[in-house]
Order: C-alpha cells, then structure tokens, then sequence
C-alpha cells in the first residue's frame, strides 16, 4: 500500500512540476526595446516607448495598459506613449476581458542629459589645454536609460581671462565641433583663463530642439 502510495505521490509531483512548468513557459516577456536595459520595467513620459514580446499573442489575446497610449505595430512589437509624466502602469495580456498576464511598469520624466567638452565631464572645473584639444567638440551625456539619437545644433563659445572678465565671445557656432578660429583662440589661452560653453542647442529623435546648460572651465 505504501508502495502505491508512494507512487501516487511521485507522480502527482512530477504532474504538479510538468503543470508549473508549462505555467512558466507560457508567461511572455514584455521588453523595452527604447532602453539601455529592455528588461528593466520601466517606461519614459513623454516619449515611445518600443515594447516587445517574447512571443506573437494568439488571435484572442490583445495588450492593454492603465497608463499609455497603445500603437500597435506588428504581432509583437507595439509603442506606448505614457498619459502621465509619473506613476506606475500596469501593461496586461487579456483574453476574453479575462486577464492573464500582468507586468508593472515605473513610469519616469526624461531626466535632462549633460553637455561636456571631448572628454571633459561637467564635474571637472579645471583641464589643460592639451586635455581639450584631444577632442576639441562637444558631446551629449544621457543621464538615463532611454536611448534617443540626441544631435547637437549649435552652441556659443566664450573666453573669459583670470579675474572673469569676458575676453572673446564667438558667434553662434553651428555645428558641434569647435571651429579653427575657436581651437587657435584656445591654443593662446594662458594659465588661469576661463572657457566657457553655453546655450547648447540639441534636437531629440522626435525632432524636438531644447537648450542644455553647458560650463566653464578654467585653464590649469
């Protein structure tokens, strides 16, 4: 009896673990692709959001979310456009209004990205001139997660001497790299001199142009 028992048991176990597994195997990952990190769960305002599934949903299954505008692009990949600029958003695979999958997503404002010079990060006050003309241009640092082909437009140049006294203040440079004029100018600064950046025009992938805050270095 004990026996039978026994492998009563045994088989309800495995029937139990085939029922698990195939619970698992069901579950489709729901990716963002707009990320550094598609499989962190979280969403940007403001902005397309490129989810995608790990599997192709069957006729009667459909994607819903409590907080996004919902396009569909193919049977597997959609764009969410979150209503809020915080909050959370519950993206659920339904069937029949039954649900059968729900995943929670943190929903984040675009955090501002950063200007620096070549290599130069904006929490250094000080560089040579050497250290500039390694990469004398500009470039864009995100501070998150969200990939966005940011362009720079344009930017003004100014130098300031020792005491902060404006010395040379160039035009609206249309483009992201310094100019020759711009690179001679620098190559003349002397030991204490002050470079500055600011009003640094970029365009996101939507098109959008915004300013970004730029700085100042002083010449060591």
């Amino acid at each position: 009896m004990k026996k039978r028992e026994a492998r009563v048991l045994k088989s309800s176990l495995v029937l139990i673990s085939l029922l698990f597994s195939l619970y698992s195997f069901s579950q489709i990952e729901i990716l963002n692709k707009s990320l550094t990190e598609p499989d962190l769960k979280l969403l940007y305002a403001g902005h397309p959001n490129t989810i995608a599934l790990s599997a192709v949903l069957q006729p009667n299954q459909t994607l819903k979310s409590t907080g996004s505008e919902i396009q569909q692009i193919d049977s597997v990949t959609f764009i969410l456009t979150p209503r809020f600029s915080t909050g959370v958003d519950t993206l659920s695979i339904v069937s029949e209004n039954n649900v059968e999958q729900s995943d929670f997503f943190k929903i984040l404002n675009m955090p501002v990205a950063a200007v620096q010079i070549g290599g130069i990060t904006q929490t250094n006050k000080f560089a040579t001139i050497s250290t500039i003309l390694v990469e004398p241009n500009l470039k864009i640092i995100p501070n998150g997660l969200y990939l966005d082909n940011q362009i720079i437009l344009s930017f003004w140049l100014s130098i300031y001497d020792v005491n902060g006294t404006l010395v040379l203040a160039f035009d609206e440079t249309n483009d992201y790299e310094f100019s020759q004029e711009q690179i001679k100018q620098i190559k003349n600064l002397k030991l204490g001199d002050q470079l500055e950046v600011s009003k640094v025009k970029v365009q996101d992938g939507l098109g959008i142009s915004r300013i970004l805050q730029g700085y100042r270095l002083t010449i060591k």
